[in-house]
């Protein structure tokens, strides 16, 4: 495997090998992300309702990783 910089990316690139990784089939990790995705999305939505807000909605910096990665980064 080397140098492991994303293993999202490296799921991605060899799902044979999720099983052997993850200790779950390919399908099936791509069913967990999708339902972690929601639940990142649900629970970012009550952070932005609970928010006070000093600068206008989405005016801080963009965001650098897609949501997919963050979910596979965020523990």
């Amino acid at each position: 495997m080397g140098s492991l910089q994303n293993p999202l990316h490296y799921i991605h690139k060899y799902p044979h090998c999720t099983q052997q990784l993850l200790g779950i089939d390919y399908q099936a990790f791509l069913q967990l992300l999708e339902q972690a995705q929601l639940k990142q999305t649900e629970q970012q939505a009550e952070v932005e309702r609970q928010k006070v807000r000093i600068n206008a909605p989405r005016g801080g910096r963009k965001a650098i990783l897609s949501s997919d990665e963050e979910v596979g980064v965020a523990q």
